[in-house]
């Protein structure tokens, strides 16, 4: 789900203004005077970016870990019993469902009083919506809700079987809501070729902060508001930053292995060796010895190593 992990060949994104229809306010502001960017790579990584999560998502995301702490799912389910498991399934989605019903009702009281009419599956789209924020933040977080995402990968695996989707009504997973998918929703997909962008996420030199502001009084309408722009900014950039925080160290590391160490051994360029021998209750690094080239030479080789350990001794 992360972006960084999406394999496969994909084929490059076009641009709006080639084969989609706009109307004629949007492609104005995508023409403009500043224009729009040739970064294909870039409007294509925003289609596995994650929104970052809002103000009220992160008081559902509280529902969601808080109902998963206190549920007992993998008990239950991961026991021997005499009742079938995929009664037992059911029964602690429903069990779940019902506590995150009720933290949602206890933590807003005006707006929870509706989901106490009708049945679970009357609340469908809360639960698919809590279940969603979720996978959304872990996302984002990996080193976040270590045990409860385990219980909810559990529970969403089991809730997608027929049985289960047939004995609840209905289905708990939805597509998670990443930038590409929110801006075509709020048909504001030209946003993603703006100019302005790649400099207002970091992606490209220039002054951020003067391209946050143009973006935001430049693209606000009716169905796209300036909190919606500034949110799917601050979304790329910290895509970004997860990135170079975690990715760059790892290259930077790979490229010093490849210019600094010889695999066959040290040479003139690259006089460091990375070889291991058994030292004093610890591994150390060890003087360099070339490859044998034949078997006796290999036998050789372990005969001086054990002249070596007696000598040792």
């Amino acid at each position: 789900e992360a972006p960084s992990s999406h394999r496969g060949k994909r084929e490059p994104a076009s641009s709006p203004l080639e084969g989609e229809r706009m109307d004629a306010a949007t492609e104005k502001m995508c023409i403009g005077e500043v224009g729009q960017h040739e970064d294909s790579a870039f409007v294509d990584r925003c289609k596995y970016v994650p929104l970052r999560l809002s103000g009220e998502e992160r008081q559902k995301l509280g529902i969601l870990v808080a109902a998963l702490k206190v549920s007992e799912y993998t008990d239950e389910v991961d026991t021997f019993s005499r009742r079938a498991k995929s009664y037992r399934i059911v029964d602690s989605i429903r069990d779940l469902l019902c506590i995150s019903t009720g933290l949602a009702v206890s933590g807003t009281a005006a707006k929870g009083r509706s989901l106490l009419r009708g049945e679970v599956c009357a609340n469908q789209a809360l639960f698919r919506e809590l279940f969603e924020i979720g996978r959304r933040h872990k996302i984002m977080n990996p080193a976040k809700m270590r045990t409860e995402y385990g219980k909810l990968m559990y529970l969403l695996q089991d809730a997608q079987t027929r049985g289960a989707r047939e004995a609840l009504g209905f289905s708990c997973v939805s597509p998670l809501r990443m930038v590409s998918s929110f801006l075509e929703a709020k048909g504001a997909a030209a946003v993603l070729w703006d100019a302005r962008l790649p400099v207002a996420t970091g992606w490209h030199e220039g002054d951020k902060r003067r391209a946050r502001e143009e973006l935001g009084e430049a693209w606000a309408s009716d169905s796209l508001s300036s909190a919606d722009v500034e949110l799917v900014v601050d979304s790329i950039d910290d895509a970004r930053c997860y990135e170079r925080f975690n990715v760059e160290p790892v290259e930077h590391m790979l490229r010093l292995l490849e210019s600094r160490f010889d695999p066959r051994g040290p040479t003139p360029e690259r006089p460091a060796s990375l070889s291991l021998r058994a030292g004093d209750s610890t591994s150390v690094v060890a003087r360099h010895r070339p490859r044998p080239e034949s078997e006796d030479d290999e036998e050789e080789e372990e005969d001086d190593d054990d002249d070596d350990y007696d000598d040792d001794k």
